[in-house]
């Protein structure tokens, strides 16, 4: 598929797909807003998923934990639009899932 090759060419072959960046933590918990934000990825043949799907098979784990983490609070979007402004969330100690679970509990 046209998207996969895309986003295969994008990340380097030696890539840590469970590595902590110091504010979103794992790739996996960096996607999660934008996952729960968008009402068009109730599919599972949104872009979304795609990526989920895609970050996972190459070896992401949802329950990777990401310890102290710095201005974690994730505070975006806008009221009334189709990109919503989420409850801010301290990603820090979480993993992907229980991120997931923490802003479904704020909204």
């Amino acid at each position: 598929r046209k998207d996969d090759v895309v986003i295969s060419r994008l990340v380097p072959p030696d890539w840590d797909w469970n590595q902590v960046h110091p504010s979103l933590g794992t790739p996996l918990m960096a996607i999660v807003p934008d996952g729960l934000r968008l009402s068009s990825n109730t599919s599972r043949t949104a872009p979304i998923w795609k990526l989920i799907r895609f970050c996972m098979a190459q070896g992401a784990d949802p329950r990777k934990v990401a310890h102290h983490l710095e201005n974690s609070r994730s505070t975006w979007g806008s009221e009334g639009t189709a990109y919503p402004k989420l409850d801010a969330v301290d990603r820090s100690g979480h993993s992907a899932l229980s991120l997931v679970f923490s802003f479904r509990r704020a909204c």
